[in-house]
């Protein structure tokens, strides 16, 4: 249970570097305005209202990516419980892909695409990394 509990732990941190990361590389190619206030949560919305379709689909990939990759490694360090673990990060993924869509506002087809494609990456990864 321990080695499961690592393996989570790993493979959250993991996923969570990829997702900063991919918003550092989203911010740098469509920053934001240099006088936008980040607690103006109306400005912020307007701002993400703003966004092209572009923006979203290179966060979405980042979501895709940070789960497969954290659900593979996730995988494959855990000896007992490989899909426990697997479910884990999924299930803390989607809450955070939720958290972020309900606190800046997000359009609908981004929120339907980000939690159908956690699972399905999650899935992916197990799939990819059970096999020899």
């Amino acid at each position: 249970m321990l080695k499961r509990i690592v393996a989570v732990l790993i493979g959250l941190a993991v996923a969570m570097a990829i997702i900063f990361g991919n918003e550092f590389v989203d911010a740098k190619i469509y920053p934001a305005p240099a006088a936008l206030d980040w607690h103006d949560n109306a400005a912020v919305n307007a701002f993400m209202a703003s966004l092209p379709t572009g923006a979203l689909l290179i966060v979405l990939f980042g979501w895709i990516l940070a789960t497969f990759v954290g659900a593979c490694i996730a995988y494959r360090i855990s000896t007992q419980g490989r899909v426990r673990a697997v479910v884990m990060i999924v299930l803390i993924l989607l809450a955070g892909a939720a958290i972020n869509m309900a606190l800046f506002a997000h359009p609908v087809w981004f929120w339907i695409v980000t939690l159908a494609s956690i699972p399905c990456a999650a899935w992916l990864a197990v799939r990819m990394s059970s096999r020899k």
